[in-house]
């Protein structure tokens, strides 16, 4: 599961171009993926002058990243023989130091929810051990009796 402020941008570049991702700094790339319509060009993702991905005249399956970069994220494809389409997806910060962009989630759940549940469950625990204790004791009832004399 993605955090909630994740962004996801697609790029088709058709011939022998390039595209800008995110200049922001830092951002973590969560993941990505590039299909070439054809095999005569290869399509790279780059951070900065460092090479994250290449697609090799050929589709580049879905990669889960989480890789942290500190400079300008872009595409950049080779020949003009084919188009590429890419999808990638993004926080603009660094999630391995601090989730400043979102709510703390625990396995898909906020804290919230987490509390609200648990408290909710704790009322109906106590609401039914009650009720069996009154049942296992018996339940006394008082009677108002009339003196008739």
């Amino acid at each position: 599961m993605l955090p909630y402020d994740t962004i996801t941008k697609t790029f088709e570049i058709a011939g022998i171009g390039t595209a800008s991702i995110e200049i922001a700094t830092p951002s973590t790339v969560l993941s990505l993926h590039m299909q070439q319509s054809g095999t005569q060009s290869n399509t790279t993702l780059y951070c900065g002058t460092h090479k994250l991905a290449q697609n090799y005249d050929k589709d580049y399956g879905l990669d889960l990243m989480n890789y942290v970069c500190n400079d300008t994220l872009w595409l950049n494809k080779t020949a003009a023989g084919d188009s590429s389409f890419t999808s990638i997806s993004y926080v603009r910060y660094d999630r391995n130091i601090n989730n400043t962009g979102g709510q703390n989630i625990i396995a898909g759940f906020t804290y919230g929810e987490i509390v609200s549940t648990t408290l909710l469950f704790l009322i109906l625990f106590i609401g039914f051990w009650s009720f069996l204790a009154q049942r296992i004791k018996g339940v006394k009832v008082q009677k108002d009796y009339i003196d008739y004399e």
